[in-house]
């Protein structure tokens, strides 16, 4: 079964509409399909969906899963940023979503009040480790591991996206952060180890290896097997923007997971209900 829990439309950074993302999938073989555009967040963003989409947003979803019905199962879907102090997951939840992606994009922030998106680009991220940080990259990566920790046990999500989001411009920067040293890996062990004591589902984020961004899946190899180690349950995900990229991951992926010692993965059903099917 071929499914993807974590897909952008036009309501945020995706490049198609809503139909055109569903009939992609069909076309590609998908089964399940989550529409999990960027929920809104209380300051300016270039990619967030601002509030007074957000009912349109879930009428959409609500009217694409009952035109599909009989090609694909459509799940109504929201990648929420977690921001200390708000539980925004536990708002959206309560709005009637079937699958929550849980993200931490948004760590710390500039003198000017500006928060610092980890995500946005190298020389963004250059410029908040040099102003913000010091230079200080494993007191970054403290702070970036601690938001997905208290994510999980604070305002927990269904999904935690993209685990080592920061180490996604490491390749481009010249290895910045050394993610074989020990203290490095000491931060992703602790919250791994969260992370199984939390029932949320690790995503196996396809994004930046179909995109040449990285020779590696996100989390990477070491990660993952960790995570195995742990009994986390896994889910695969092509964090989708255009029609395209769901032909692009998911064989690759699956000899990924199952070279980390998975032979399992977690689908979502109806109102986020979950199963696990075998992998070949």
């Amino acid at each position: 079964m071929k499914t993807c829990f974590h897909t952008h439309s036009r309501y945020s950074d995706g490049k198609v509409s809503i139909d055109r993302i569903i009939q992609s999938a069909i076309d590609h073989g998908f089964e399940r399909v989550a529409l999990t555009d960027h929920g809104p967040v209380p300051f300016p963003s270039e990619w967030n969906m601002p509030y007074d989409k957000m009912f349109a947003y879930l009428e959409d979803l609500k009217q694409a899963k009952d035109k599909y019905r009989n090609k694909i199962l459509v799940l109504k879907g929201l990648e929420a940023d977690f921001l200390p102090g708000l539980k925004q997951i536990t708002f959206f939840r309560d709005m009637g979503f079937d699958v929550l992606v849980g993200s931490v994009h948004y760590v710390n922030q500039f003198d000017d009040g500006t928060p610092f998106n980890i995500d946005k680009s190298s020389d963004t991220f250059i410029k908040g480790l040099r102003e913000i940080y010091n230079n200080d990259i494993q007191k970054l990566a403290q702070d970036y591991y601690h938001l997905v920790i208290e994510m999980v046990t604070k305002d927990k999500p269904d999904i935690v996206a993209h685990l080592s989001l920061i180490e996604k411009y490491n390749h481009r920067l010249g290895g910045i952060i050394d993610t074989e040293a020990k203290h490095y890996r000491d931060l992703v062990k602790i919250a791994l180890y969260i992370i199984s004591l939390s029932d949320t589902v690790l995503e196996i984020n396809a994004r930046s290896f179909y995109r040449g961004l990285s020779d590696d899946f996100v989390p990477g190899m070491w990660t993952v097997k960790e995570a195995q180690k742990l009994g986390i349950d896994i889910t695969i995900n092509g964090d989708v923007h255009a029609p395209e990229d769901f032909g692009k991951y998911w064989k690759d992926a699956i000899d990924f997971v199952k070279a980390a010692g998975y032979d399992e993965i977690v689908v979502f059903g109806e109102k986020g209900n979950r199963e696990k099917i075998k992998i070949n």
